[in-house]
C-alpha cells in the first residue's frame, strides 16, 4: 500500500494512547465486480483495530485505549485464480 495514502494520528487519552488511522482498505477485483479480501469493509476495518492495538502493545508495552479506523477509499488488487 502506498504510504502517502496512510495517515496516522497518535494522542494521549488519560494516560493511554489513542490512534486514528486514515487509509484505503484493500479489495480484490474479480471480473466486473469487487469482493472484499476478508469480509465486508466494515468487518475489515473493525478487525484491523484489534490488530493495531495488539501489535503496538506487544512491541512497545504501552497501553492503547482506542483505535479509530477511517476508510478513505479502496485499493483494488487483482484476484488470483482459484483463491
Amino acid at each position: 500500500m502506498p504510504v502517502n495514502r496512510i495517515k496516522v494520528e497518535l494522542r494521549d487519552e488519560f494516560g493511554s494512547l489513542a490512534f486514528t488511522l486514515s487509509l484505503p482498505l484493500p479489495m480484490r477485483k474479480l471480473g466486473q465486480g469487487t469482493v472484499p479480501m476478508r469480509a465486508s469493509l466494515w468487518e475489515t476495518a473493525r478487525d484491523s483495530r484489534a490488530d493495531v492495538r495488539d501489535r503496538f502493545t506487544s512491541l512497545t508495552g504501552s497501553q492503547v485505549s482506542r483505535v479509530d479506523v477511517r476508510v478513505t477509499g479502496v485499493l483494488l488488487k487483482e484476484g488470483r485464480s482459484g483463491s
